[in-house]
């Protein structure tokens, strides 16, 4: 039993609210005109910044105060976010009088929600409650019309040209767009049909009567017995619910009674049902706020062109406009930079200065972007560096491209067959053993692929890649699982999941099961290992709970989806979920954030207000983004065809495209409003990404690249008093040297020294191979020794990259050319048809790509059997194998071709595909050579050959394609004795305890100069 004196007791609070209700002493005239008006429909004008928000909030609170009663006021707004906070601040205005049975700020189609599913719509014969269709649902539902169309293509009208697009997402996108577009504009069907014939648009016809298909499905299947719910799409709800109280006098006037006072705020949001449905339920106390400049809606149906005459048709007579600016931006920096990286540390490096020195709040800056995309994750990355809490809004970030989900839907694709375990799909395959699920690192990758190649039995023809790809779901594998632990891992979590989805099929399990049973590269669970991380705080738990809010959001997403689609499988919510790129949402709860600096898109940031503003990514292509939407099967044109009634083609599309342009800038106002001190307006200057004209337009005449700034943070701060110590002298150098200290002193440990990458000792300086092992050697790390011999000890310590198409090409060649010995008389189709037989296991890659490659496969193989026909030695053995003795180390490997000479000598030929011969002078000393000359000398091969007189050797490259015919680099009979010697005094300096790195033409490429201390890029490894 527990004892209660032992437990600690959790309140959990709901974060106060501070109101934006301006006091009756700070109102300006206007806006104690507003607050005081009564007993007439009102138009309120004001820009952005102006206070048209804080006076609705005060006008509403005056009526409270005043006696009325809170229940008969409704505040409409856009957007679920914004009628969530201003329900918080009116309620924060009276905190003592507010006492309401329905929330008191709703949305447009909240109300029409409500409306719809009104207990009076029962009485009055209809018994079903309406469900509101996401767009991925409605998706789902054209998709399957489409595809029994695509299945019977003589059963639909659709045009020709149209029909390969129709098993795209994209064209069942347009689509619903198209359909949506029209809904709200009233119309159907039939008059869709009509309109289209008056006005020569030859898709309308095939999408009306696939528009009525539609229409008649979904009706079906809210018709059948077991179906209580009517499903309705959001471009629908408004134009019902006007419809019902037209039909329902009764339900008319109890919301006419129930909301005596309405006020509208962002109405220049609003389209003409939304329009039509305020004017049916209000009277005279009206107040609408608008600004036509600040209207960001219209690709979603609003209507800001035809407000004002929408608004003096309803007989609104009464205006006010706002005229004082309250948003009074003291400093504007305008700053181009050289990457996206260094833009989001700029933007890091001035809010955290913000906030350390002039003591901005977190919660008082944001950032704003135009769309989702790459920059998201740059700041996120760079507020982590920064130690920066964010809080990314839902729109701004795609539930399937956060990396907390990516694993999670990779692993359900994998159970589901929707992601082939072929190479074709390396790429997603490689990013989950990466990670956290499984662990896996570059060199454990390449150590699997090795270890995994060697087992392969004899006969097959798998590559890498494949084999690695075999054991995630193998029973039995090649190797003991110790050796393949990453792949365990994975192999584990799939293997259970099938076991827990073939007893359940239901989405929201398949997640569980997949979410529960997945453990770390410690075998710890992840859902453990992060609730942890989140209680334990700091950085990590920062990112932890940010996971945390994720996963969250994906069960809620899916138990939706499950309650909504009936009979909806698995695989059609994860194709949903990547399809649609399907956003956050903001009725998940999530972490209380508290105070976090906002990253969130122009739309959501519409009606807000920061301290600190930073607008990045103003690109050209992106904002203004002047791509027509719809533009396929023309859902803009259907717009401005019942806005204008014109029937041109030329006319239409440049009336669309005067809009885009209307609305990107509509976009820029709102965003460059939403600072009340300090705007930063950012934009990225490189090659292939140049800043927009509006940022040309708000930049400086001369406007230069910025530098990148020093991050304000622990570790930047002892990184640059480390530099200044090692190249300052003087004041200075005491300085640094003094500031260090009292870092450390105070127990940081990164400015101590002892804990400094360079300066520690080696941990040990006892040789690589020692005096009672055997070092074995191939010819190839022998030239490879001679150019750099800490590339050679670092390549060998598994410091490579896996072998590239390039290298697997290469041993195709040479294994080709090679079966020329046992069928001299093949010829080149023979020996070509080979290559394209092998050729899905050479190259993964796609399309162009991997045809090109292919070409120049064949290049080589036409080169090489071309100077094969004329080579007038005998062929005695092709990949022979040897292996000789020379002090302590072994010299083993293979000869690509050993031939006879017309003076019965052997002779040494070595195939190269690379593209670049070495010099004629390099070919004479080249250790590879000359180790392959020893082993005739030595004998060292398993088959003996007859003698040990050698000729020579020569190197034959294939793979410059500039030249027509192979290029041949000679080397003359070896100096036994002295390379004997040369190789001998390798070996030793192979088995040292140190190495010397050496500037080489192949330094460039180098796959390990991130550890080479003579490189920028590795300097840390000797020095502080």
């Amino acid at each position: 039993m527990v004892n209660p004196k032992n437990t600690s007791e959790i309140k959990l609070l709901r974060a106060a609210h501070k109101s934006d209700a301006i006091a009756v002493a700070e109102l300006n005239q206007q806006q104690k005109a507003v607050v005081n008006h009564r007993s007439s429909k009102l138009l309120v004008m004001g820009r952005a910044g102006s206070g048209k928000t804080s006076t609705l909030i005060s006008a509403i609170a005056n009526r409270i105060a005043n006696g009325d009663d809170a229940n008969s006021i409704l505040a409409i707004t856009y957007g679920r976010a914004s009628a969530s906070k201003l329900r918080d601040q009116i309620a924060a205005a009276n905190p003592k009088a507010h006492t309401v049975n329905e929330p008191i700020a709703r949305t447009f189609h909240s109300l029409a929600f409500m409306i719809l599913n009104d207990p009076i719509n029962a009485s009055a014969g209809e018994s079903k409650k309406y469900v509101l269709l996401s767009g991925a649902e409605q998706d789902a539902q054209i998709r399957g019309l489409l595809e029994q169309d695509i299945k019977d293509l003589s059963e639909t009208s659709w045009p020709k040209e149209l029909i390969p697009a129709l098993s795209t997402r994209g064209f069942a996108k347009e689509l619903r767009e198209f359909i949506n577009r029209a809904t709200e504009r009233g119309s159907s069907p039939d008059e869709l049909l009509a309109v289209g014939k008056k006005y020569q648009q030859k898709y309308w016809p095939a999408i009306c009567d696939f528009w009525q298909r539609y229409k008649s499905v979904s009706a079906l299947k809210d018709l059948t017995p077991a179906n209580s719910i009517i499903r309705i799409d959001p471009s629908e709800i408004v134009i019902e619910a006007v419809e019902k109280l037209q039909e329902n006098q009764k339900l008319l006037e109890k919301y006419r009674k129930l909301f005596k006072v309405i006020y509208v705020d962002e109405f220049q949001e609003s389209d003409k049902a939304q329009r039509k449905l305020l004017q049916l339920l209000s009277g005279d106390e009206l107040v609408i706020f608008a600004d036509v400049e600040s209207a960001v809606g219209r690709f979603r149906g609003a209507d800001p062109e035809n407000l004002m005459a929408d608004l003096e048709d309803a007989g609104i007579k009464n205006v006010i406009t706002l005229p004082t600016i309250y948003r009074n931006i003291s400093e504007k920096n305008v700053v181009m930079l050289a990457s996206v990286s260094d833009e989001a540390n700029y933007i890091a490096h001035q809010f955290r200065a913000a906030h350390l020195r002039d003591g901005v709040k977190w919660s008082e800056m944001a950032v704003i972007l135009r769309s989702p995309g790459a920059q998201v994750s740059a700041l996120q990355r760079a507020f982590a560096v920064n130690s920066i809490p964010v809080e990314i809004d839902a729109a701004a970030l795609s539930l399937a491209d956060n990396p907390a989900i990516k694993p999670i839907i990779t692993i359900a694709e994998i159970v589901l067959g929707q992601l082939k375990l072929i190479p074709a799909n390396w790429d997603q395959i490689e990013e989950l053993l990466k990670g956290e699920f499984a662990g896996a690192d570059a060199i454990s990758l390449r150590a699997m692929r090795i270890a995994l190649t060697k087992e392969q039995k004899e006969g097959d023809r798998k590559n890498s890649t494949q084999l690695i790809l075999d054991h995630l779901t193998s029973v039995t594998p090649e190797l003991p699982w110790e050796q393949l632990i990453p792949l365990k891992r994975i192999n584990d979590l799939i293997r259970q999941v099938k076991k827990d989805y073939a007893k359940s099929k239901d989405i929201s399990d398949l997640l569980w099961s997949i979410w529960s049973n997945a453990k770390n590269y410690e075998g710890e669970a992840i859902s453990t290992y992060w609730q942890q991380q989140a209680i334990n705080g700091g950085r990590a738990g920062a990112v932890a709970d940010q996971n945390l809010d994720a996963v969250i959001t994906l069960f809620e997403v899916a138990r939706r989806f499950s309650q909504r689609l009936l009979g909806g499988g698995a695989a059609l919510f994860i194709d949903q979920l990547l399809g649609e790129k399907i956003l956050s949402d903001s009725i998940t709860a999530t972490a209380q954030k508290g105070d976090a600096v906002s990253v969130m898109t122009v739309h959501s940031a519409k009606g807000l207000q920061w301290r600190y503003v930073a607008i990045a990514g103003v690109q050209e292509g992106s904002w203004p983004n002047l791509r027509q939407r719809g533009s396929l099967l023309g859902s803009e044109r259907l717009v401005e065809i019942f806005r204008h009634g014109i029937s041109n083609p030329a006319q239409l599309d440049a009336i669309s495209a005067a809009g885009l342009v209307v609305d990107e800038e509509r976009l820029l106002n709102v965003a460059l409003s939403r600072a009340s001190e300090k705007l930063f307006i950012t934009a990225v200057s490189q090659e292939d990404n140049q800043p927009s004209r509006y940022f040309e337009k708000l930049a400086p005449d001369e406007i230069k690249i910025s530098s990148r700034q020093r991050s304000i943070t622990q570790p930047a701060l002892v990184a640059e008093l480390r530099r200044m110590a090692k190249d300052a002298t003087g004041g200075q150098l005491e300085f640094a040297t003094r500031a260090l200290k009292t870092l450390a002193t105070n127990g940081v440990k990164a400015a101590e020294p002892s804990n400094w990458v360079g300066i520690t000792p080696p941990s040990t300086t006892s040789p690589v191979i020692t005096a009672e092992e055997v070092l074995r050697i191939s010819p190839s790390s022998l030239e490879s020794f001679t150019e750099c011999g800490l590339k050679w000890m670092l390549e060998q310590s598994g410091g490579r990259d896996a072998d590239s198409t390039a290298q697997v090409l290469g041993s195709a060649i040479h294994v080709i050319a090679a079966q020329l010995k046992a069928d001299p008389h093949l010829s080149l189709d023979q020996l070509e048809s080979k290559l394209k037989g092998a050729w899905s296991l050479i190259d993964m890659n796609q399309g162009w790509i991997k045809d090109y490659e292919y070409r120049r496969a064949s290049l080589m193989l036409k080169k090489f059997y071309g100077w094969n026909l004329e080579n007038k030695n005998q062929l005695v053995a092709v990949e022979e194998k040897f292996e000789f003795k020379l002090g302590k180390a072994i010299v083993s490997g293979a000869i690509d071709r050993i031939e006879l000479t017309a003076d019965n000598k052997y002779y040494i030929l070595d195939l190269k595909t690379g593209a670049t011969a070495i010099s004629k002078a390099d070919a004479l000393t080249n250790k590879q050579l000359q180790s392959y000359q020893l082993a005739v000398v030595n004998n060292g091969f398993e088959n003996k050959l007859a003698h040990q007189e050698v000729a020579g050797a020569q190197l034959i490259y294939v793979g410059d394609h500039k030249v027509k015919s192979v290029q041949e680099r000679v080397q003359a009979k070896v100096d036994a004795k002295a390379v004997t010697d040369e190789i001998s005094q390798i070996a030793q300096d192979m088995s040292k305890s140190s190495f010397v790195a050496t500037i080489n033409e192949r330094c460039r490429s180098c796959a390990v100069k991130s550890s080479c201390p003579i490189q920028p890029a590795g300097r840390s490894v000797i020095a502080p």
